[in-house]
């Protein structure tokens, strides 16, 4: 099962996001352990992105805290950032941001969108631009890939991922190399495997033990951009 798992991760589309973070923004490995932001970190932080320069020893501090960036990464994010939106404007429309090569080509770009978007009006924040370039980094711990990874799996938002969930992920994973016979096959052995309830549906407890097979190159290059 492990094997055909890993077939299907090794026939994944390639794309930006399987990348380490570019040495223009870590001078290397990353190497932050903090937690994931939180939403209370998330709403303390709330319009930094509406700087036009540079952020207080205060915000940096915050912003350190609630990602796996040092405050020499977060700058040069910040002015990347910067670069793509214009001087005039303080944040990226929606398609400005599936546009990135980081995503381009990344079959779960929407989901992505969904998932680290939150404003109403569908535009990015400097805030969701930062969320979004930690959470896929290297130095992301495994628990905060697979949280978000479950949430980009749960196409109908359920808290669990059923049948359809699986089939909707191992179609955009592997295209059209697996037939609908061979689809169903994985998604029968993943039940099989680590449905431990048998209720026909993953629990994110469950999926922590398949997830890592999934989104194993969850990590992504910061364009050079930011030099």
């Amino acid at each position: 099962m492990r094997l055909l798992l890993r077939s299907i991760a090794h026939t994944r589309p390639q794309n930006p996001l399987s990348h380490t973070v570019n040495e223009s923004i870590g001078q290397g490995t990353l190497s932050r352990h903090t937690a994931h932001t939180t939403q209370a970190g998330r709403t303390s932080i709330a319009a930094m992105g509406n700087k036009n320069s540079h952020f207080s020893d205060e915000e940096l501090d915050v912003l350190e805290e609630c990602t796996f960036f040092t405050r020499r990464e977060i700058l040069k994010i910040h002015k990347w950032f910067k670069q793509i939106a214009g001087k005039t404007k303080d944040t990226l429309t929606r398609t400005e941001f599936l546009a990135l090569p980081e995503l381009a080509q990344n079959p779960f770009k929407e989901r992505i969108a969904d998932a680290f978007i939150t404003n109403e009006d569908s535009n990015v924040t400097f805030d969701d631009f930062l969320d979004f370039l930690s959470v896929f980094s290297e130095s992301a711990t495994r628990d905060v890939k697979a949280f978000y990874a479950f949430r980009l799996y749960d196409f109908d938002e359920d808290g669990y991922l059923n049948e359809d969930d699986i089939k909707k992920v191992l179609k955009l994973v592997v295209g059209e190399e697996f037939t609908e016979e061979e689809i169903k096959t994985v998604c029968d052995n993943i039940f099989e495997e680590v449905d431990i309830d048998g209720d026909k549906r993953l629990s994110f407890v469950e999926f922590e033990h398949v997830g890592a097979l999934f989104a194993r190159d969850a990590r992504v290059r910061v364009h050079s951009g930011t030099k």
